[in-house]
């Protein structure tokens, strides 16, 4: 895992940041230093009451500055009305990217954060980024020309999206007569070219196309944003896909970041100066 190129950096308090998925809520716990130092999940079925009850538990007695960033609106405003003193990612909580897909407001926080979080690891190179979840992302960001304190620190230039590994299952399943309903295979499962059962033809054929699918959106995108590109992956799927990314783009130079997403929001917060 390479390490940041910006100087060292760190918040008056330790923070909690706090992404609502479709499928999973997850939450990181940082030192004012930056480091990640507790990882925490929850389904996000358990609902705004049940996930505020656990999140505020996480926090109680430190002082943690809790960060909320999320792809649910119901959850995430239910958890905002119930958590005080917190930190909302585009709302009082700015993102300091510039966005080129229009409207602004439907690019998800997650493909915002995960950008911001590339940059983090190395903000002199354009990253294309690769999270892999209830969807699969692959999403372009390109670092500002001139980095400023006030002005945005890139250019997050949009993406791709189709579904993730579970979903296309579950669209199988659910949208022919005979299909069944199934879970993926277990991130490092072996994978046949050629399925001897309809389960096994399914589950095969979805993570081959799911290999496939990332590699080849992931180096045309890199090829368009020029030199230097650099791939980030991350996302609850991201180990099914690593082998695959790992040598067919090693000239792009790809890390495997689970805390993508979290490592940009805590680079959102304000700074001790």
């Amino acid at each position: 895992m390479d390490t940041p190129s910006r100087p060292p950096r760190k918040n008056a308090l330790p923070a909690l940041t706090v992404m609502v998925g479709n499928t999973r809520t997850t939450a990181v716990r940082w030192s004012p230093s930056g480091k990640a130092i507790a990882r925490e999940g929850w389904a996000t079925s358990c609902g705004g009451a049940v996930l505020a009850r656990r999140i505020g538990a996480a926090v109680a007695g430190d002082g943690a500055r809790i960060v909320l960033a999320g792809v649910v609106p119901r959850v995430v405003d239910a958890l905002e009305e119930r958590l005080s003193d917190l930190l909302r990612f585009r709302r009082n909580l700015p993102c300091p990217l510039r966005i080129r897909p229009r409207p602004a407001r439907c690019v998800g926080d997650d493909r915002l954060a995960a950008a911001l979080g590339a940059l983090a690891i190395d903000p002199r190179v354009p990253w294309v980024v690769v999270d892999a979840g209830t969807a699969l992302t692959v999403n372009g960001v390109r670092p500002a020309k001139r980095a400023a304190a006030g002005r945005p620190v890139g250019v997050f230039e949009g993406g791709l999206i189709v579904p993730g590994e579970q979903l296309a299952l579950w669209a199988l399943g659910g949208g022919t007569a005979q299909l069944p309903a199934l879970k993926p295979l277990a991130p490092h499962a072996s994978v046949s070219v050629c399925g001897n059962s309809t389960e096994e033809a399914m589950r095969c054929g979805v993570r081959q196309a799911q290999r496939a699918a990332a590699c080849a959106l992931a180096r045309s995108q890199a090829r368009s944003l020029g030199r230097w590109t650099r791939i980030a992956l991350t996302g609850g799927g991201a180990a099914a896909l690593w082998p695959a990314l790992r040598r067919e783009l090693g000239p792009f130079r790809p890390v495997w970041e689970p805390d993508l997403v979290h490592r940009g929001l805590w680079a959102c917060m304000p700074q001790v100066r």
